[in-house]
């Protein structure tokens, strides 16, 4: 017999709470309202046994036991809860801890976090905004239902004309992307152009020439906007050479004419959760990973639901084959395949539970909608390894 309900996607950092799934025997059998990489999850979902888990459990305590710089890397794509145990495992170690908001976005989550960057939430985007700029982002691969659900097609409380006639969604980017052939405008930059580019729509907003009919049209909208929201991403952060503190001044004049924010277009879809949960727990991360690895500072790492071997530059991932590992993933990938010791954990809002933030830091709660298999989660096995150590 089948069975229909509403389930959340862990897919990205939309975090979709509208998903609708048929179970049949424990398998998901059909899914509406899901893009197409929620839909993949969905349906190419498979239960963990827990066979040889107690082993591996146990093997990755003796590791971490006997390392004398052992360190916490990924749990960007994990749950709150998950994180909270992976801080308390930091603790215990007295290690560095860390993830991928750093290395992506250098400080744009603790600028948005302490309020020195304005942000708001995506239902503020639907149902307010006037314009938004994807600068160094593209949603339509990254996020692929942010512009029909929040910032450029839906009807919102006070745009019910949608995209038509209510809204204006600008593309910046050093390529034209996939959210580039479906906005409004789209402005191609040079790479590390986007300062210059920053001070030509702060020259022009203060009255000098512009440059094109193309950024004088984008000026005369940011004038007539009420409110509107930059979403950055990393192509940004890199294009400002890291340089975070010239967004802060462009975001601080930009509200000289206008009601303007920031949401950063994080990826993986408990990035936010991560860095305000580190945040509140008031425990340093220490040196970013991969300069510790190449710095030979770590012998042992312990990584959840992370691939560092295949993100990261191959000079820094290959000091990964040189030191003891321990992951803890869903997915088989080049960084299982490498690790001394490899625990599959169960999928969360599949199979498995917890809260999660948004990348606006809303919170939801991610429920299982299959119970099958009998795996555990990542919270239940960094539980297991905290009590272990």
């Amino acid at each position: 017999m089948s069975t229909k309900l509403t389930t959340t996607c862990p897919g990205c950092s939309c975090i979709c709470d509208d998903i609708e799934v048929s179970v049949e025997d424990s398998k998901i059998k059909s899914v509406s309202n899901a893009c197409r990489k929620g839909a993949a999850l969905f349906l190419n979902a498979k239960p963990q046994s827990n066979d040889g888990i107690d082993d591996e459990i146990d093997e990755a305590i003796e590791i971490l036991r006997r390392a004398k710089k052992p360190a916490i890397f990924g749990l960007d794509n994990t749950t709150i809860e998950a994180q909270q145990i992976a801080i308390e495992i930091a603790k215990e170690l007295d290690c560095l801890i860390d993830d991928y908001s750093r290395i992506l976005y250098g400080d744009l989550l603790d600028l948005v976090l302490s309020s020195k960057i304005p942000t708001c939430t995506l239902d503020d985007v639907r149902d307010r905004a006037d314009i938004s700029i994807f600068w160094g982002s593209d949603a339509m691969n990254s996020q692929p239902r942010h512009l029909s659900k929040f910032s450029y097609f839906p009807r919102g409380e006070h745009k019910q004309k949608g995209w038509e006639f209510d809204r204006h969604a600008v593309v910046i980017d050093l390529y034209r992307s996939s959210s580039a052939k479906v906005c409004s405008e789209f402005f191609k930059i040079d790479q590390g152009g986007d300062a210059a580019f920053m001070d030509a729509i702060l020259g022009t907003l203060s009255g000098k020439p512009p440059s094109s009919k193309e950024l004088l049209r984008l000026i005369n909208e940011i004038k007539k906007a009420n409110f509107g929201v930059i979403f950055a991403g990393s192509g940004l952060i890199s294009g400002l050479n890291r340089d975070t503190e010239k967004l802060v001044g462009f975001m601080e004049k930009l509200n000289e004419y206008s009601e303007f924010c920031t949401i950063p277009m994080v990826k993986a879809y408990n990035m936010r959760g991560f860095v305000e949960t580190i945040n509140d727990s008031g425990l340093e991360r220490g040196e970013p990973f991969p300069q510790a690895l190449v710095n030979q500072d770590v012998d042992a790492a312990l990584i959840v639901g992370a691939d560092p071997l295949s993100d990261l530059p191959f000079p820094v991932s290959r000091k990964l084959r040189e030191i003891k590992t321990i992951v803890i993933d869903p997915r088989t990938t080049p960084t299982t395949e490498i690790a001394d010791v490899a625990i599959h954990s169960v999928i969360n809002g599949i199979f498995g539970e917890g809260s999660v933030r948004r990348m606006d830091g809303v919170e939801f709660k991610l429920k299982p909608c299959c119970i099958a298999g009998g795996g555990l989660s990542d919270e239940a096995i960094l539980k297991r390894i905290m009590e272990g150590l």
